[in-house]
C-alpha cells in the first residue's frame, strides 16, 4: 500500500493534468543509535478530496501526520508519551512546537527565514494555500 502510494505521488508530480487524490495509512518503527525504538502511525495524502481553491496554484497539495504509538529504550523515563510535543514540518522541521500530540508535515508556504508558516494580513494565495492545506489535507 505504501509503495503504491509513493508511485501514485511520483506520477502526480510529473503530470500536468488534474490528479486523483490519494491517501494511505501505515505503521513504521524508528530505531536510534542509542537503542531506542519507537512505533509510529503515519497518515499521508496528496491532492484534495474537496472542491476548494487549492487549485489556484500549480503546486500539488501534500500532507502527512505522524502519531507516536510507543517508545522503548534503555531508560524507562524515555517511554513517557506525556513529554511528546509535535513539530510542524515543511520537509524539514520548523522551529517551535505545535502543541499537538502528532508531527505535521505539509508543503506549506513559509516565511523567507523558514521560521514559521506564511503570515500576512488580509487574504493572499499563500495564506489561503496554508489554510486549505491545514483544513483539507492534514
Amino acid at each position: 500500500q505504501k509503495q503504491d502510494f509513493a508511485k501514485h505521488l511520483e506520477n502526480a508530480l510529473k503530470s500536468e493534468k488534474a490528479v486523483t487524490p490519494q491517501k494511505t495509512f501505515y505503521q513504521t518503527t524508528i530505531s536510534t543509535s542509542d537503542n531506542r525504538k519507537s512505533e509510529w502511525m503515519i497518515a499521508e495524502q496528496f491532492g484534495s478530496f474537496k472542491e476548494n481553491d487549492l487549485h489556484l496554484t500549480d503546486k500539488l497539495p501534500q500532507g502527512a501526520i505522524a502519531a507516536r504509538l510507543s517508545v522503548n529504550g534503555p531508560n524507562p523515563s524515555q517511554s513517557s508519551k506525556r513529554d511528546f510535543e509535535g513539530t510542524a514540518f515543511c520537509s524539514l522541521p520548523l522551529p517551535g512546537k505545535t502543541g499537538l500530540p502528532v508531527h505535521v508535515n505539509g508543503n506549506f508556504e513559509v516565511d523567507s527565514a523558514r521560521k514559521s508558516l506564511w503570515k500576512e494580513d488580509g487574504q493572499s494565495l499563500k495564506l489561503n494555500w496554508n489554510k486549505n492545506l491545514k483544513q483539507n489535507i492534514v
